[in-house]
């Protein structure tokens, strides 16, 4: 199985060079050694990397469970994580979860939350698909949202993990800014 998982990530590389991205599969000992393929998505307005870490897990499908499996089919989850290259203060968390959550019922790919214990914000995307018709185009869309995640969300985001701001302030600011957008297209 490993070495089937490390042949989907070679496969997925490909891919995505083929779509300019910068990739490059490593291993990782979380919470075991596994390959991880690490997709470079540039650095933020501080200049720290952005990186989406992807690993895959082989899933036989059991055809009495789905007619449309076909018997011994495999199936992989593809595990799709971005972290954000900041830490959440304690003070912060909640004004966080609480922002994260109000987040998640607003983007069409909920995906954000928040790990208590390593004090960051990830965005965690999971896919289950056939090993035989792996979804290019689906899959490059997701990492186009997930890019894109990163760039519209990072800046607010680390204000309220740093305690710059509250949940409502940081709710008020985005609707002035909508306010304005909207209020500059009908002039």
């Amino acid at each position: 199985m490993r070495m089937e998982n490390r042949l989907i990530l070679e496969n997925l590389q490909q891919w995505l060079i083929q779509a300019d991205l910068d990739c490059s599969i490593q291993e990782v000992e979380k919470p075991f050694s596994q390959p991880c393929l690490m997709i470079y998505g540039g650095n933020d307005s501080k200049n720290r990397e952005q990186l989406i870490e992807i690993t895959v897990q082989s899933i036989p499908l059991n055809p009495e469970v789905s007619s449309d499996a076909e018997e011994g089919e495999q199936y992989s989850r593809l595990q799709m994580d971005a972290p954000f290259p900041f830490a959440v203060q304690d003070l912060a968390m909640s004004e966080v979860a609480q922002f994260l959550h109000f987040l998640n019922l607003q983007i069409e790919l909920p995906g954000f939350y928040l790990s208590y214990v390593d004090k960051i914000i990830v965005y965690r995307y999971i896919l289950f698909c056939s090993q035989k018709n792996f979804p290019k185009e689906i899959i490059l869309s997701i990492l186009g949202s997930i890019l894109f995640f990163q760039d519209i969300f990072g800046p607010p985001l680390e204000k309220l993990a740093e305690g710059q701001v509250t949940f409502v302030a940081l709710l008020e600011e985005i609707s002035e800014h909508f306010t304005k957008a909207t209020t500059e297209k009908k002039d």
